[in-house]
């Protein structure tokens, strides 16, 4: 579950969740990335929540991170991408390109990304 945290202190990334809370933490988010932080406490968003983003489905309301996700991120971290049921794989193919994968995790780069 803290696994973003490092790949934030490693490689700059983002994480929407991760000093969001207004008046809670001692760092702000910049504004560039204001409009897809979570504001307060947040879980992380289980792969069903990006299928269900993708498909237009209405999100929890401490998620707006997940709107327009293709659009706002290069890559996205599956943590337990072992336990991804046979059913969902390849898991959105055609918006995500699978990069590595494992037991813990699996990184997917996102179509259409400003990285491409």
């Amino acid at each position: 579950m803290h696994l973003p945290a490092l790949v934030l202190v490693e490689h700059s990334a983002f994480w929407p969740l991760l000093f969001t809370a207004t008046g809670k933490q001692p760092l702000r988010v910049s504004p560039a990335y204001a409009k897809i932080a979570a504001n307060g406490e947040g879980q992380v968003p289980s792969y069903q929540m990006l299928v269900a983003a993708e498909k237009g489905d209405s999100l929890p309301p401490d998620a707006p991170y997940l709107r327009h996700w293709p659009q706002n991120y290069d890559y996205v971290l599956l943590l337990y991408a072992g336990k991804l049921p046979a059913k969902d794989r390849p898991l959105l193919p055609e918006r995500l390109v699978l990069l590595r994968e494992g037991d813990i995790a699996a990184l997917y780069r996102v179509r259409g990304s400003a990285l491409q």
